[in-house]
Order: C-alpha cells, then sequence, then structure tokens
C-alpha cells in the first residue's frame, strides 16, 4: 500500500532544472563598436586632442634652441719628395722607413679624420675653454660657483663632458664620392657654434703640423749622425737627398696654415630663426596624435564599462 503511494507520488514529483540565461546578442562588434565609442564621446575625444596640442606648443617654446654651423673641408695630401728618388730609394729603402720617410698623403688624410673626431681634441678643447661648467650649465650653481647637491651621482667629470661632446654636439662626416669632410657643432649659441667648428680644424692642422715637425726634426738627426759615420758615398749622398726632403717637410709644415685640412666651405654664423631644434610642427603633431590616441582608449573603457553595467542589470532581472 505503501509502495504504491509511493510510486504515485514521483510520478507526480516536478523537477527544477538551472536554465542558463544569455545576454542578448550585441549586433555591433570589433572595430564597429570601437568607432561608436569614440564617435558618441567626440567632445572627449576633441578636448584630449586640443589640450595635447597645447602642451606640446608650450613645451616647444621652452626648449632651448640649437644651432648648426657646418664647415666643409678636403684633407691635403702631402707629396713626399723622397718616392721621387728612383735611383737611389732601393738601396735606401730600409733607412727611409726607419726615419718615417715612407709616409703617404693617405696616412696624412686618415690621421686628420681621426684627430678631428678624437677624443684627446674634445678633451683639450672643453679644458682650454673651461666648458664643463657650461656643458652641464643646470647642475652648476653661478652663485656660489659650486656643482648642485646631486641625491645619485657624483658631479660631472671631465670624461662625462667629452661624451657629451660627441654624442650631442660635434659630429664629422665623409663624402666616399668627392672625399670631402664635414664638422658639424650644434649649440645653443649659434656664434660659439661657428667659432667652435673653426678652431677646431685649426687646432687639428696645429697639431699635426707640430708633429711633423717634430718626426722630421728627429729623422734630421739620424741621417746627420748615420751620414757621418757611413764610409760609402752612394749611401752618403743618398742620406743627403733624405735631409734635403725632411728640410723640405719642416718648410712646408711652416709656411703653410692649412697643413692637412683645407677649408672649402667656412662655417658660417646662423640666422636667428634657422635652428635645428626644437621642430615646433613636428612636436606639436606628435603631441596632437598622443591626445587623440590617449581619448580615443579613455572612450572605449568608457564604453567597455557601461556594456559591462548593461549585461549584469539584464542577468539580474527586473527589480522585484
Amino acid at each position: 500500500m505503501q509502495q504504491s503511494e509511493s510510486r504515485s507520488i514521483d510520478q507526480n514529483a516536478i523537477y527544477l532544472l538551472p536554465v542558463q540565461v544569455q545576454a542578448p546578442a550585441d549586433p555591433n562588434t570589433g572595430f564597429q563598436r570601437y568607432w561608436q565609442d569614440i564617435s558618441g564621446r567626440w567632445p572627449l575625444v576633441a578636448a584630449a586632442t586640443v589640450l595635447a596640442l597645447a602642451a606640446g606648443f608650450a613645451i616647444s617654446l621652452t626648449i632651448p634652441r640649437q644651432y648648426r654651423a657646418e664647415i666643409v673641408l678636403a684633407a691635403v695630401n702631402e707629396e713626399q719628395g723622397s718616392l721621387a728618388l728612383s735611383g737611389s730609394i732601393g738601396a735606401l729603402s730600409g733607412l727611409a722607413g726607419l726615419v718615417g720617410l715612407g709616409t703617404a698623403g693617405s696616412d696624412l688624410r686618415n690621421a686628420a679624420i681621426a684627430t678631428l673626431d678624437s677624443k684627446s681634441l674634445a678633451a683639450e678643447f672643453i679644458r682650454d675653454h673651461q666648458l664643463l661648467t657650461v656643458l652641464f650649465a643646470d647642475q652648476w650653481d653661478a652663485e656660489s660657483q659650486q656643482w648642485k647637491p646631486r641625491w645619485f651621482g657624483s658631479p660631472p667629470t671631465l670624461a662625462d663632458a667629452v661624451r657629451y661632446f660627441d654624442e650631442n654636439i660635434r659630429s664629422v662626416s665623409e663624402d666616399r664620392k668627392t672625399g670631402l669632410i664635414t664638422l658639424r657643432i650644434e649649440w645653443r649659441d649659434r656664434a660659439q657654434a661657428a667659432a667652435w667648428a673653426t678652431e677646431l680644424v685649426a687646432r687639428v692642422n696645429a697639431h699635426l703640423r707640430e708633429q711633423v715637425i717634430a718626426e722630421a726634426k728627429a729623422s734630421l738627426d739620424y741621417l746627420e749622425r748615420d751620414a757621418e759615420r757611413t764610409r760609402i758615398l752612394p749611401l752618403r749622398d743618398a742620406a743627403y737627398r733624405l735631409t734635403e726632403q725632411e728640410l723640405k717637410r719642416i718648410m712646408f709644415a711652416n709656411i703653410r696654415t692649412d697643413y692637412a685640412l683645407r677649408i672649402i666651405d667656412p662655417a658660417m654664423l646662423p640666422e636667428e630663426n634657422e635652428y635645428v631644434r626644437p621642430r615646433p610642427l613636428l612636436l606639436v603633431t606628435g603631441f596632437g596624435f598622443l591626445g587623440f590616441a590617449g581619448g580615443s582608449l579613455l572612450t572605449i573603457a568608457l564604453g567597455l564599462r557601461q556594456r559591462r553595467r548593461s549585461v549584469r542589470k539584464s542577468l539580474a532581472g527586473p527589480p522585484n
């Protein structure tokens, strides 16, 4: 009796199963949905773009102007008269190489380019003009005549100044087709930029001139001693000829101011509006793009937040 009654109850039982409620499908997906977010809140995007443009323009006015002075040079090839001694150069090849008479014009050219772009030239130039406090003026206290205190690091050194000079002020390039050399100086003072370029070239010529004169004098001393010791007349005559060539080298170095580098196009004083940095148009355009991108991302984020809220409300159902 009880079994039949329980069976009837089981047959009449009602079972409740969970039902998955899906959010209503959004007909707009992907790029179209994001574009609607941007276009629906275009005043926000426009405001962000205008603010970024104004910020870029204001920053372009605060950045110090940088001017560029260029000087075009041609390397001077030194003609070695000793190479013309074809009759006795074979017998004196070892002697000529020993006293340094085998130097070719290309060696002088390479030495000139290397010296113009060398760290030693920059260090000497910075030290002579006391440019350490000028290059790092933002870290120098002119009133107290000392470096401003820093939380990290030590005051700038000469090595830091040379590195800054190489990376931001001086650049040397060579045209492989024409062989011309261009020295560029970029600095905030346009008069100093032109003066520095001219002086660096003069320093290279003076340095190489002094070096060649010193080497020629050392060679003369050696040749004179060798000529006095040797008893072989051909060798003595060849030594006298090589001595004559060394005297010509010294004369050439003394009378020629542009010894290694000849100025083809001198450094001109740039006009006040001929600055190379900052570039206001490029800076303002970049800031405007960043403002538009930032405003667009903000509107897309707001749109995603709004859609999530609407989905939660649809899942929660109507309020009781």
